[in-house]
């Protein structure tokens, strides 16, 4: 049953229409062509609550179908859906009247949650949509105001877990850290209710500024922008705002990946960072955060600039056509994979059209990273004693956080259980090695030799 929440779609192009429908699939959708009479006489009613804008507006400037809209539609919320980086400049589009705009397909999962997030806030969402929160947020033994929930990642099912106006005991949360679970899930709609009750437990405790769920949003959200403006064309060229750009990753480094609470360990630092959906940005900072722990528990290169080359990794993505982004690896032709594989140098391509002034180690480690020790890696094929090792500890953090990613359909993996999966494929087929195996096994002996040491690293 379509929800009586409808949304209007303008002068969008094939792949911007997939990603639009993608996220407002339970609701009604009304197209129109973007011509100025059509969308002042055929007007949609009731009123849309999102209206989506794409790169196909004919003779209108985007921002004068953002204002023609507007005019139209004062309470709906414009988003404009590009899936041509060569044009994009969300800036500008956002300056000149839309809400926001989407690089897609490789912003769906933003795009999404944002439209999800808005559905909630209207009580106009789906039924059953929820949000990641940090356990340590969630105080043993203290009543909770909202529903708890975890993830079944096998059956891609949430089982509540705890109900509004219980408390969860301590024994019952210990339960769930003997599992290595290091979030749990809120129903969106309930996430106001989560915000105050973090807010008021925070106010009980100095020197903690800011829950841990809110700490992982704001370094989400900063993600977000310093990519979008890679992407967008008006950063190109111009060295100050290259500058700009290097001093805003140097600030997402210091303030969320190197610069953690210095009172959580190294083995608590990964955890937190584990077992959570994935997404393009997600993906990013949390390759970022574990290329930046593997160097300081390896003692190989520098924290800074394995961090710097995780959030910087996979750009590159965003330059390839719109179907091969939205497929996975093991479902590219031959033919799309030979174009996919040159995304290390796509990556590397924007840095320097950019103007961004890194580290040789740093272009290294992302030109390098998809390399294999055994030499039949991408995109040169080069053998292990060539790749350097900033590009093998970066590769790491990369497969390692797909690993740790929840996936419906695939069982939740620990830590420990992601490297020896690691350790295991390399000694498998060592002529096929994606990482030097004493590597690998160095960064094994990092971990709690067993479950038991591992529960009183996190207790």
């Amino acid at each position: 049953m379509k929800s009586t929440v409808s949304i209007l779609c303008t002068g969008l192009n094939k792949t911007e229409l997939e990603s639009a429908r993608a996220c407002v699939s339970h609701l009604t959708i009304h197209e129109r062509p973007c011509d100025a009479d059509q969308l002042m006489e055929n007007v949609v009613d009731p009123a849309p609550a999102f209206i989506f804008c794409g790169t196909e507006t004919g003779d209108l400037p985007p921002n004068e179908v953002a204002q023609l809209l507007r005019s139209v539609y004062q309470d709906a919320q414009i988003h404009f859906l590009s899936s041509q980086r060569e044009t994009f400049k969300r800036d500008l589009l956002v300056k000149n009247g839309f809400n926001d705009a989407y690089l897609v397909p490789i912003e769906n999962g933003i795009l999404k949650d944002a439209v999800t997030l808005r559905l909630a806030e209207m009580n106009a969402g789906p039924a059953k949509s929820y949000r990641s929160v940090s356990l340590i947020d969630i105080a043993p033994d203290t009543t909770l105001t909202f529903d708890v929930f975890v993830y079944l990642p096998m059956n891609g099912k949430h089982v509540r877990f705890s109900g509004a106006n219980e408390a969860i005991s301590k024994e019952r949360s210990d339960r769930l850290r003997k599992h290595q679970m290091q979030s749990v899930h809120v129903k969106t709609d309930q996430m106001p209710a989560f915000y105050k009750f973090t807010a008021d437990q925070l106010k009980k405790l100095d020197g903690t500024p800011m829950s841990d769920t809110e700490r992982k949003e704001r370094k989400q959200k900063a993600v977000r922008e310093l990519l979008s403006q890679m992407f967008s064309t008006d950063s190109a060229t111009d060295f100050s705002k290259g500058q700009e750009l290097v001093k805003d990753c140097n600030e997402i480094i210091k303030s969320y990946v190197v610069g953690e609470d210095g009172k959580n360990s190294w083995y608590e630092k990964i955890m937190s960072h584990s077992g959570e959906a994935g997404g393009s940005y997600s993906h990013s900072t949390n390759v970022a955060t574990f290329a930046a722990l593997f160097s300081l528990g390896l003692g190989i290169g520098k924290p800074e600039e394995l961090a710097m080359a995780g959030l910087l990794h996979d750009i590159g993505l965003a330059d390839l056509p719109p179907d091969i982004q939205q497929k996975k690896e093991d479902e590219l032709t031959p033919e799309e994979r030979m174009v996919y594989q040159q995304h290390p140098e796509y990556s590397v391509n924007m840095i320097k059209s950019r103007r961004l002034v890194v580290s040789e180690k740093v272009v290294r480690a992302i030109s390098e990273h998809h390399e294999r020790f055994s030499g039949d890696g991408y995109p040169k094929q080069l053998p292990g004693d060539r790749i350097c090792l900033e590009a093998q500890v970066l590769g790491m953090a990369d497969v390692f956080a797909d690993l740790m990613q929840l996936e419906s359909g695939r069982a939740r993996v620990t830590p420990m259980q992601a490297v020896k999966q690691m350790i295991d494929e390399c000694a498998g087929n060592p002529s096929h090695a994606q990482f030097d195996l004493s590597l690998l096994r160095r960064l094994a002996n990092l971990f709690p030799s067993s479950l038991q040491q591992a529960e009183e690293l996190t207790a």
